[in-house]
């Protein structure tokens, strides 16, 4: 689209290797080594495999208007303290400051100073609009208020923010689209040329996996029981549901048994392993934890999809594959749509069943024990379903990911103004923060997950 780019990124952190290709029309580039300007982009490798990313030159000078900001700050604290010292107010105080720290525009060896040392006094001291400023263009202005000038931005056509709105749209959509691209690519491979495309078949039912002990379910469940039902209720409504169709089910169970109230019993409809009929099991859910009165209910039991077996789907035909592939990234879209929403509502309800979010150690874990299958099917289809919960996670209207930018690009296509750059910035900051922490908190989970080797 001849927009622009300084860099493109495999991995983030530290540089590995890289090449720059040399462009001839444009000059955003960094210096070269010999201090000369070289015109290109950057093309790199990372060291940590997490990602990638495209960079694109700022249509602004943010490094001078990161400079002002800070002489700003500087200006407005140095008046607030001058007239708490002098019980004066802000007016008065930046008068007096000028003046105490006045003396000319240079220092005894001619550097320029800054503007509380230079003192440059206004033509008239009662005027209030009249100013000091400095080398940065920041403003003091008698009334003791200091603004900074207003951002020049470039004008130049070829920068991604002067684009129009829908093409920026496009930019910011590419990573989405290519994900699961990628996805489908991954699927239609294993369709036709790949040996089958693994999927694992499930039978209806929530799998015991353990028992607490000391739990409520001690000597009435037991590992290997299969959960069919809650309260006349089947949990599922096919006898063939998808792993995620088990899991959504599964967090109902849960979310039931913590909300009961104390002393209620539940009937449960628990197939019991090498039996073939079902039965019904009465239970009286029991906090948790006994040492506090905020412990949700529990049964006490660790639960999972009822696996059956791993089928190799293959395609019969080359529509057979696309119409396969297509089916298989539109079923795991929606259904990671759904976990993540669900994971998303479970940190702001304490009723909601536990979902535990995975950070890099825990993508790295799982991929590395698919990897220790020696299965290249399994490895190819994790890549499959990791590009698209990518795709889903970074089309999410939050600032910070593509889905947040989307946000800003069609406020501008609805009402013809542009939303403040600097605004946009501010609110993209805090929410990059934000998910830091969130993938903070997930990475010692997971660390917490793997040494205790659950």
């Amino acid at each position: 689209m001849g927009i622009k780019v300084k860099q493109f990124s495999v991995g983030v952190g530290p540089k590995i290797a890289g090449f720059r290709r040399l462009v001839t029309n444009d000059d955003y580039d960094s210096s070269s080594s010999d201090g000369e300007e070289r015109p290109g982009i950057d093309f790199n490798l990372r060291a940590i495999p997490l990602g990638g990313y495209v960079e694109f030159p700022e249509n602004y000078n943010a490094t001078l208007q990161l400079q002002r900001e800070i002489e700003g700050d500087t200006k407005r604290a140095l008046i607030k303290q001058k007239a708490k010292e002098d019980g004066t107010d802000l007016r008065v105080a930046a008068l007096q400051l000028r003046k105490e720290e006045g003396g000319g525009t240079g220092g005894a060896n001619g550097e320029t100073k800054p503007w509380w040392k230079f003192g440059r006094t206004p033509s008239s001291s009662s005027s209030k609009g009249s100013a000091a400023t400095n080398g940065y263009g920041v403003v003091i202005a008698d009334d003791g208020t200091v603004s900074l000038p207003p951002i020049e931005y470039y004008s130049d056509p070829d920068l991604l923010q002067n684009r129009p709105w829908g093409e920026r749209a496009i930019v910011l959509s590419a990573g989405v689209v290519f994900n699961l691209i990628l996805a489908f690519t991954c699927f239609f491979g294993l369709l036709t040329v790949g040996g089958g495309l693994p999927k694992a078949v499930f039978n209806e039912g929530a799998m015991i996996g353990s028992v607490t002990k000391g739990a409520a379910s001690v000597g009435l469940l037991n590992k290997g029981d299969v959960v069919l039902g809650l309260n006349g209720e089947a949990l599922f409504t096919t006898t063939s549901p998808s792993a995620f169709a088990s899991q959504e089910a599964i967090s109902k169970l849960i979310t039931q048994i913590r909300q009961t109230t104390p002393g209620e019993t539940l009937t449960l409809s628990v197939l019991k392993a090498n039996t073939a009929t079902p039965s019904d099991v009465k239970i009286k859910p029991q906090p948790f934890d006994t040492t506090t009165t905020t412990s949700p209910p529990s049964i006490g039991v660790s639960l999972g999809p009822n696996y059956a077996r791993t089928a190799q789907v293959q395609a019969t035909s080359l529509p057979d594959a696309i119409l396969k592939s297509t089916n298989e990234v539109t079923e795991l879209s929606s259904e990671i749509v759904r976990a993540t929403l669900t994971s998303l509502s479970a940190l702001f309800s304490s009723s909601a069943p536990n979902q535990s979010l995975s950070g890099p150690i825990g993508v790295i874990k799982s991929g590395a024990d698919v990897v220790s299958r020696n299965d290249y099917r399994a490895v190819v289809g994790f890549v499959a379903v990791l590009s698209i919960n990518l795709a889903v996670i970074n089309s999410l209207p939050f600032p910070a990911l593509d889905g947040g930018q989307l946000v800003f690009v069609l406020v501008e296509a609805v009402t013809g103004r542009k939303v403040d750059q600097r605004f946009q910035e501010g609110i993209n900051a805090a929410a990059l923060l934000f998910l830091v922490a969130l993938s903070a908190t997930a990475t010692v989970g997971d660390i917490t997950a793997i040494g205790g080797g659950r």
